[in-house]
């Protein structure tokens, strides 16, 4: 249970994070915000999916559960890296905060996380 639900559970962390952070620095948003911030989370893994096409049809599949619930323990790396990112997207002084901010923290979050998972996978496989 702990393997499957290491990434959603990082990934909500960031997300919820990044916008709790940009509703302190910006305010509440408007619905229009709110759906800037939905579209550039929905951007960033569109874009990770276009870069990474060719290395996911390829991918196998993280062999040792116990890597990834490593790495799922392991996720104040990434999380942190989504999150640090985003206070700063958070002080941009225009409507661009929100697209960029959910943008930023997604596509931290993804390539953090896959580097530690792939930490995580080469260590195991070391033992």
């Amino acid at each position: 249970m702990v393997s499957s639900a290491a990434a959603p559970y990082g990934y909500t962390l960031t997300v919820w994070s990044s916008g709790a952070l940009l509703i302190h620095s910006r305010g509440s948003p408007a619905v229009w915000e709110v759906f800037l911030f939905l579209t550039g989370a929905v951007v960033a893994f569109a874009v990770l999916w276009l870069l990474g096409r060719g290395t996911i049809e390829h991918a196998r599949p993280v062999s040792h559960q116990s890597a990834r619930a490593m790495a799922g323990a392991l996720d104040l790396f990434a999380v942190g890296v989504a999150v640090g990112a985003s206070a700063l997207l958070a002080m941009i002084q225009s409507w661009a905060a929100w697209p960029l901010t959910s943008l930023g923290a997604t596509m931290l979050y993804m390539v953090a996380g896959s580097i530690q998972l792939a930490i995580a996978e080469q260590r195991e496989a070391q033992e």
